[in-house]
């Protein structure tokens, strides 16, 4: 469950003190950053309240949670190529262009892009939330789309497809320090 439920002034407080003990964590881990970073892909998965994160480093993949087959996380990857590299990027649906597979669509609907460079990345996923949307009236095919009353107004039910549960702007704040905390730790020098 995601520390956002407990209140924004709240969740701000337990985020910063858990963000600050990942800080402290990775400071002492191994100089290999990207196994580094994995160690704690679970715990950072959970404080943003998502259903699954996947860390890109070095041409290594990491995974924490259920995220889709390999050959259906290409299509993201290839999506995530497109993005800026310069902050994070949220979305509640994925274009339909890469959303055209299923699986990916019910498993990764909402992400959460954190770029670390040019081609390394975390990226949180959220499943698709299906809706179930009451109308009053349902449109006929070819119905004139005029200002008048439809001959029915019986209640028709519609599902809604293709979105997660959205990102909040606590998650999204956190999200950006994450990143900023995830960039010292992998820039930072190594000793050999």
């Amino acid at each position: 469950e995601s520390l956002i439920g407990l209140g924004q002034r709240d969740s701000r407080v337990a985020l910063g003190q858990q963000l600050a003990d990942l800080n402290e964590r990775l400071s002492q881990l191994p100089a290999e950053a990207g196994a580094g970073v994995a160690r704690e892909l679970g715990l950072m998965q959970q404080m943003l309240g998502a259903e699954a994160a996947w860390l890109h480093y070095s041409s290594e993949d990491y995974y924490s949670g259920p995220v889709p087959q390999r050959n259906t996380l290409e299509k993201l990857q290839q999506w995530f190529q497109s993005l800026g590299r310069d902050d994070i990027s949220s979305y509640t649906s994925i274009p339909e262009s890469v959303a055209t597979d299923a699986t990916l669509c019910s498993q990764a609907c909402g992400v959460v892009f954190i770029p670390l460079d040019d081609s390394n990345f975390v990226a949180f996923l959220r499943p698709e939330v299906i809706q179930n949307v009451t109308w009053a009236g349902q449109p006929q095919s070819g119905e004139i789309k005029t200002l008048t009353p439809r001959s029915s107004f019986k209640a028709w039910t519609e599902q809604m497809r293709g979105t997660s549960e959205p990102w909040t702007d606590v998650e999204l704040e956190f999200a950006g320090k994450l990143r900023n905390i995830l960039l010292k730790y992998v820039n930072q020098p190594t000793f050999e």
